[in-house]
């Protein structure tokens, strides 16, 4: 039977793309790989990476940059939930110098090689970073935009508040699975994005696009929202069972504070959804704050706001923030606070005890990064803490 040539030149693009009549076969590496923190990113780097169980990768190698030798060492692979066919493995590098390029690869010499940067050790060098939170909301090519649009910034890092990749159940009722988006990765297969597990859709995406123009790799941060947890809210940490297999920090205690050498505070709070936002957690985040008053910056991340641009201002979770946590932020001299959650643009004035004040907190959010349709927004003159609101996706930059 006769082949006819535009037939016979698309499977020839499909071979070539599946490995299987390419000259040179391409670097190996692992399906998703992405960075975070444990503990003080001056001088540590968390990362993570994900293969199937027989892709065993956990070989791994990294040097300084100007170092010409090779470091390695290795780890073991940790199973995900519910899951039996893929891993992931973790490696915390530690004893790593503030302020410095690294290299590293896995599986060994053939290993693609990718690159960080660790933090600085004080805020005398000027670094960056990018905040939002409500990603995977929509398409894939919305985050994906917004994903290039922030790698641009060259951030050093990016705290995501929450709602990752929606995909929790939202009523509770059926169990976090995960589903064949890497089987169909491995067969070269495109599947409709509907068909796709959307946590390995997501760290993917994260993995080639979270990428700064000098080709480092962009550390993320998370804290936990409702469509990270089945049930949303009122929850426990085994309701969020794949958010934790994923994400060593902030735990499984839902809430944590991450240690920027002696400048920088970050504090990571969980707005109900595996913890109450009042009695042990808020006691918790009193001692964090009057412990941090030597750090010239602090910022919270969380998911439910305090000050909300769209929903209303007397609902019960940002009435609870409102109660609980804002009067410490005022009392300890918090810097800004970064919410998410409303699926739209907002900057308060600054704000202590209720009301406008020069020297009070700024709440940035709401949340829409990957938000195809950002919900509309609540007129200035209706919200009187909004400086500046808008129905637009967004990320938000900082400077230091």
């Amino acid at each position: 039977m006769k082949i006819p040539r535009n037939l016979l030149h698309f499977l020839l693009i499909i071979l070539a793309f599946c490995g299987e009549i390419s000259g040179s076969p391409p670097p190996k590496e692992p399906f998703a790989v992405y960075l975070t923190w444990q503990r003080d990113p001056t001088t540590t780097m968390t990362v993570q990476w994900i293969n199937p169980v027989d892709f065993a990768a956990n070989e791994f190698e990294f040097h300084a940059v100007g170092d010409p030798f090779w470091n390695r060492t290795s780890t073991y692979a940790l199973s995900l939930p519910n899951e039996n066919r893929y891993h992931i493995y973790r490696l915390e590098l530690t004893g790593l110098i503030p302020n410095m390029d690294y290299f590293f690869r896995i599986g060994g010499s053939e290993g693609k090689i990718y690159n960080f940067r660790t933090m600085p050790a004080t805020d005398e060098t000027p670094f960056r970073f990018v905040v939002g939170g409500d990603i995977y909301h929509d398409g894939l090519e919305k985050v994906l935009q917004t994903n290039r649009q922030a790698a641009l910034q060259s951030p050093w890092f990016a705290l995501l508040g929450g709602d990752l990749a929606y995909g929790a159940d939202k009523f509770g009722i059926l169990p976090e699975g995960w589903q064949s988006w890497m089987e169909k990765w491995l067969a070269k297969v495109d599947i409709s994005p509907s068909k796709r597990q959307r946590w390995f859709d997501w760290l993917a995406s994260w993995k080639h696009t979270m990428v700064t123009p000098e080709g480092r790799l962009i550390p993320l941060i998370p804290a936990l929202g409702n469509h990270d947890v089945n049930g949303g809210f009122g929850k426990t940490a085994e309701d969020a069972q794949i958010f934790h297999a994923l994400f060593p920090f902030p735990g499984k205690k839902g809430y944590q504070t991450l240690e920027f050498g002696k400048y920088l505070n970050l504090i990571v709070l969980d707005t109900g959804h595996t913890n109450p936002i009042g009695g042990e957690q808020t006691r918790w985040l009193y001692n964090i704050l009057r412990a941090s008053e030597e750090f010239k910056h602090k910022f919270a991340l969380y998911h439910v706001p305090a000050y909300p641009s769209i929903r209303k201002f007397n609902g019960k979770i940002s009435s609870e923030v409102r109660h609980f946590w804002v009067p410490l932020f005022d009392k300890y001299g918090l810097t800004a606070a970064f919410e998410n959650h409303d699926h739209a643009y907002k900057r308060t004035f600054p704000l202590r005890s209720g009301k406008i004040d020069p020297q009070g907190v700024l709440f940035f959010g709401d949340g829409a990064w990957g938000v195809e349709e950002p919900r509309e927004r609540t007129p200035k003159d209706k919200r009187w803490y909004l400086a500046n609101s808008a129905s637009k996706s967004h990320f938000i930059m900082v400077t230091i």
